[in-house]
């Protein structure tokens, strides 16, 4: 005879039936994407043996193909460790790829065991010292992440950094005259004269500071493969911008402005004597800040838009709600529109907009989590808002209405429409 208490509750019973059916579904969509892997190699076969290999490879490391790859992976072996030296950039023993939540969460929280890599680039970057990106947790660490919280701070969103996105975002739009490359006309253009404004280093020009930004982020985080044509115009970018932060600190110190930015912080800091406040101390602080600030933001606002315009309902929701102001209903759709993994999230593959922020990984996690994610998840949308609300917004057609990256990690074309 059972005893009552040798029976699990009934919520016991439902969560671990839901724990199988969520089991089930994932082996099944990992044997559904190994389906599709396969028809791309018999794709490729088609095509001649001649050109295999190169077809494979395009075809796998595609969006699409890297999806289903992971998909298949994260069913049968979510962590997949190799003795091959698949990232050449950096020193390693051999390669894992880690595919499920959890247990990314679980590697980026364990800092003492996965140690951050970025530091002998970042070094290369600055000309000798290392920004807190590509540092262990130690002192030097959190007396550099304290000295920028006090320069970049939380409450210049509201007053400073979102107002100077929405007006400089709002007069390209209505510039373009109902047609826009969105890259070139908005999404790089307004991080960079924010960088100008905010930060206080406009570059000798906006073209300049975004092109040394694309190259020294992508030399930085993107380059696994340790292009050799790549390093060469990195460090020729990078020694370009010591040069000019370099001359624009000297110039502010020599004539003293009230504005209040970045660098002048920066400069009120070093008078008070904080340390790692001197001149190249601030120099480096602003290289490790602006590299981050242009590239990534227009890459994740046009991947973002992007996803809206494949989805007629998103992207009307989204717009509905930049119609209503309602700005923290429009970064939840914008932010929807760059996720995915099926064992954490509830109905995975539908677009949600009532998910947990901790749901998202968009700016990684833990200790080097990315120290503008509070700025990217105003930035973003104030960017965006003003397209949003224009009517019959719209892909141009043909190819110029998709992304197109011009032979580099982020998005450089995307044309839209609207009814100007």
């Amino acid at each position: 005879m059972t005893r009552r208490d040798d029976i699990p509750p009934v919520n016991t019973i439902k969560l671990s039936l839901s724990a199988i059916v969520t089991k089930l579904a994932v082996f099944a969509s990992g044997l559904a994407a190994l389906y599709k892997l396969l028809l791309i190699v018999f794709d490729a076969l088609r095509s001649g043996r001649a050109n295999f290999k190169t077809n494979v490879f395009a075809a796998l490391t595609a969006p699409t193909g890297l999806r289903l790859a992971f998909t298949f992976a994260r069913a049968f072996i979510p962590n997949l460790a190799l003795r091959r030296k698949i990232v050449k950039a950096y020193d390693s023993s051999g390669t894992v790829f880690v595919t499920r939540f959890d247990d990314v969460k679980d590697v980026l929280a364990r800092d003492d065991d996965f140690e951050v890599v970025y530091g002998p680039r970042m070094m290369r970057i600055t000309g000798g010292q290392n920004f807190f990106l590509g540092m262990q947790d130690s002192p030097d660490y959190t007396r550099d992440v304290s000295n920028m919280r006090l320069a970049v701070r939380r409450d210049d969103l509201g007053s400073i950094i979102v107002p100077f996105a929405a007006r400089v975002a709002g007069e390209r739009v209505r510039e373009s005259a109902g047609k826009m490359d969105v890259p070139q006309a908005l999404t790089l253009r307004v991080p960079a004269q924010l960088v100008g404004s905010y930060f206080g280093t406009p570059g000798p020009s906006e073209q300049e500071m975004i092109d040394w930004t694309t190259l020294m982020f992508w030399y930085l985080f993107i380059d696994l493969e340790a292009d050799a044509a790549l390093d060469i115009r990195t460090m020729d970018a990078a020694s370009q911008c010591r040069d000019y932060l370099d001359d624009a600190i000297r110039a502010r110190k020599a004539l003293p402005t009230e504005t209040d930015d970045v660098l002048n912080r920066c400069l009120a800091m070093q008078r008070a004597g904080l340390p790692g406040m001197d001149d190249l101390g601030i120099r480096n602080y602003l290289i490790g800040l602006i590299i981050g600030a242009v590239p990534t933001t227009s890459k994740a606002a046009i991947l973002a838009l992007d996803q809206l315009l494949d989805r007629p309902d998103a992207l009307a929701g989204a717009q509905g709600a930049a119609r209503a102001g309602d700005d923290k209903l429009l970064a939840a759709y914008i932010f929807e529109a760059l996720r995915f993994d099926k064992l954490r999230l509830t109905d995975p593959e539908d677009f949600r907009f009532d998910r947990p922020w901790d749901h998202y990984i968009l700016w990684g996690d833990g200790m080097h989590k990315c120290f503008g994610a509070y700025i990217n998840q105003a930035l973003i949308p104030a960017i965006l808002k003003p397209l949003l609300l224009q009517n019959g917004l719209r892909r141009s057609s043909g190819p110029a209405g998709q992304i197109d990256a011009a032979k580099t990690p982020f998005p450089v074309h995307l044309w839209v429409e609207f009814d100007a």
